[in-house]
């Protein structure tokens, strides 16, 4: 790993890279290869932490490029021109293009850096036709480490959270973060600044890291960068809910994508969720790359059919399935995951073997829709570069790739955008003068964190908790912000959480006086964060009066390219957040300004 700083003498550095996974060791990489000294301060443990290690790791490219990497079976018919015209369409044309180009070309590059240092370290890395690779969990945190370590001029910091940036007028120059196992304060002096933090994942079920609270969002928008595209989240439909202990599980979701014997998808009354869905869409879902997408829309339309628009219960049923195909299949999966994690029956650390004990019982799999991905994030440029000077963003942190829906490995994205950040905020590095730091604002963050461990609680305000708190806005981001929404719940949220900000959270103190390893403290500042993002995704989603990738109102149905064709953009103007639209970057691809019925109409004609 890289050095470990001394927590006692004050820090300075080129380059501040604020993450731990992916798209932040890859940022760091590339800022070190130029020789710049990068300090790297991650909420968890580096490669330990985050969405990149959760489960099973899949990386993307174009089957022209995968075919040149050695892989014989790759689809060379899937040109890099294919793999752009996909993601934007796929995007809904609110993908920035100029970020789409650069994705496309650097991904093969990124993605091969990735699986040379794989290999190199005895980690199984096995080809999955089109143009992708499948590697364990555990790979990618060891890749992350090992990046690390070659490089003596990235520091880090681990187990550190990241309160707010520090600014000299309009120009990024530092941070402030909280150790969070001895409460000190570690104040860094940068020339600039990578937010590479990851997402934004406000609700109850989701099958990610429960580190996805927006702090680097947050922490943006009140420097005063832009946020956009806050209203697309991407859902996973096929994450357990049963048994107990697999409840967010994805191994049913990656049994059905892997198109091993396909079980029926069933509503709880036993009707065929795909029964009168079209042939067409669905033989197009089978491409995994619009599977998510085409299920989706598909179980919402048979949950409001059903009057149960808020329910996540489907059932994979086996029933109808041979044996010997589901044996040949099972079959396939064990040697999957033996390859994968050195043992049948292994899940990443799951034991998946309750599963197939139920098919014997002629149990069906319970399954939901869990959150996975936020598409919004920081409003960056091709450089990926944000509105403030000096600070840079990348990964699911930033916005603009995927616009309406994510098509693509989101772990290519990480090393793509990450990279580029590295490379493109050391260049500013070395071509800029250091800067002086903003000493009164830095001496309010450190107050403003402080009083929240002070006994002070407001008359009337002692009965609010931090973790009652965060259930309630667990509820107000299901209620209003879920996979269907509509006018009425969705203005009933917002006006709801802008209460909890308001009225309960920021009068709150924290029951546990002491900055040593609070986690009531830690839980308070990212309930902050959430609560400041939440209400920038329902700010967006009122504003959207249409259905767009997965952005689906009960309410509103059609795909409204005459009118809704732009990105929303969320702000602070003075002490309350504002919304613009943005015209997103068409240079190369143009769309239709037509208006399309529902979500089906608009896939038929973009992809048939």
């Amino acid at each position: 790993m890289g050095q470990r700083v001394n927590e006692e003498i004050p820090l300075k550095t080129d380059l501040l890279v604020i993450g731990g996974s992916g798209a932040a060791s890859n940022a760091a990489v590339a800022a070190a290869k130029s020789g710049v000294d990068v300090l790297l301060v991650s909420k968890g443990k580096v490669g330990k932490s985050g969405n990149a290690i959760i489960s099973t790791s899949t990386l993307s490219i174009d089957g022209e490029t995968a075919y040149q990497l050695g892989e014989k079976k790759a689809d060379r018919s899937l040109t890099k021109n294919a793999l752009f015209q996909t993601i934007v369409k796929a995007s809904f044309y609110l993908s920035e293009q100029c970020l789409v180009q650069d994705f496309v070309e650097d991904c093969g590059k990124r993605v091969h850096e990735f699986l040379s240092l794989a290999r190199a370290m005895g980690k199984r890395v096995r080809f999955l036709a089109p143009s992708g690779w499948i590697t364990a969990n555990t790979t990618v945190g060891a890749v992350i480490r090992e990046q690390i370590r070659r490089y003596p001029n990235i520091k880090i910091i681990e187990d550190a959270m990241v309160i707010d940036l520090i600014r000299s007028g309009d120009r990024v120059n530092g941070a402030l973060a909280l150790d969070l196992y001895n409460g000190k304060f570690h104040v860094i002096h940068a020339k600039a600044v990578i937010i590479a933090s990851g997402g934004f994942q406000p609700y109850s079920f989701k099958c990610t890291s429960s580190d996805s609270t927006g702090d680097g969002m947050a922490m943006a928008l009140r420097a005063g960068a832009e946020l956009a595209d806050m209203e697309f989240q991407l859902f996973l439909p096929g994450v357990a809910l049963s048994p107990p202990h697999l409840k967010g599980s994805i191994y049913p979701f990656v049994w059905f994508a892997a198109r091993l014997a396909q079980p029926a998808i069933n509503t709880s009354s036993g009707k065929s969720v795909l029964e009168s869905a079209d042939k067409n869409i669905v033989s197009l879902g089978k491409n995994a790359k619009l599977w998510k997408l085409i299920n989706l829309y598909y179980w919402t339309k048979e949950m409001e059919c059903e009057g149960r628009p808020g329910s996540e219960e489907f059932y994979f049923d086996f029933s109808s399935v041979k044996r010997l195909s589901y044996l040949k299949s099972l079959l396939k999966m064990n040697l999957l995951l033996k390859m994968l994690y050195k043992g049948k029956w292994r899940f990443g650390g799951e034991n998946i073997r309750p599963f197939h004990d139920m098919i014997k019982q002629g149990k069906p799999w319970q399954v939901g829709i869990s959150s996975e991905y936020c598409m919004g994030g920081i409003l960056v440029d091709e450089h990926m570069k944000t509105t403030l000077e000096g600070l840079y963003a990348c990964g699911e942190a930033a916005s603009g790739l995927y616009g309406a829906f994510r098509v693509e490995s989101g772990l290519s994205e990480m090393l793509v955008q990450g990279y580029r950040a590295g490379a493109e905020a050391s260049k500013y590095a070395k071509e800029s003068q250091e800067s002086k730091l903003d000493s009164a604002y830095l001496d309010k963050i450190k107050e403003q964190v402080s009083e929240l461990v002070k006994d002070n609680l407001h008359s009337g305000r002692s009965s609010y908790n931090v973790y009652k708190l965060w259930d309630e806005l667990r509820y107000v981001a299901d209620t209003g912000l879920g996979l269907v929404r509509n006018e009425s719940d969705s203005g009933s949220a917002l006006s709801r959480v802008r209460h909890i900000g308001e009225e309960k959270i920021s009068g709150l103190r924290v029951s546990d006086r002491s900055r040593h390893y609070n986690s009531e403290l830690l839980n308070l500042l990212q309930l902050k964060n959430v609560c400041l993002c939440l209400q920038a995704s329902l700010m967006c989603s009122m504003a959207r009066k249409e259905s767009r990738g997965t952005h689906l109102r009960s309410d509103h149905v059609r795909v409204y390219n005459a009118d809704f064709l732009h990105r929303h953009v969320i702000s602070f103007k003075g002490s309350s957040l504002s919304l613009r639209k943005r015209s997103p970057d068409l240079r190369f691809m143009e769309p239709s300004r037509e208006v399309y019925k529902n979500i089906e109409e608009y896939l038929k004609k973009e992809f048939f």
